[in-house]
């Protein structure tokens, strides 16, 4: 199974190039473990410290996401499948990656976590 923080890493760098902008190398992986990070946070009790850490980590190291919310359609686009869900590995609490199914809404609001937080 594949980790979702991977499909949000290609993500992040195709929307930022397709408008004109890049990430330093290793930021759109980090951002995207914070994205998933969050999502499992949300669907399977992944635990917030461990999720401010890995948010700080993030920030601290490559500075702030490159995300605008203009772009969240094409990034739906990119992540989702036609029927507007994903389903992948995402963080759980016991450290280990479990099936999870993505919508669409929840996207959103792990990017939105990502550009606020």
């Amino acid at each position: 199974m594949k980790p979702f923080s991977e499909t949000l890493s290609g993500a992040l760098e195709q929307v930022a190039r397709k408008h004109g902008s890049h990430y330093i190398p290793g930021a759109a992986c980090a951002w995207g473990l914070v994205c998933a990070a969050y999502i499992g946070f949300v669907l399977l009790d992944f635990p917030a410290n461990q999720l401010r850490a890995i948010q700080y980590d993030a920030r601290e190291t490559y500075g702030p996401i490159i995300m605008d919310c203009q772009w969240y359609s094409l990034m739906k686009q990119i992540c989702l499948d036609t029927n507007g869900t994903a389903i992948s590995g995402i963080p759980s609490k016991d450290g280990n990656l479990k099936k999870a199914v993505i919508t669409g809404e929840l996207l959103v609001e792990a990017l939105d976590f990502c550009r606020e937080g």
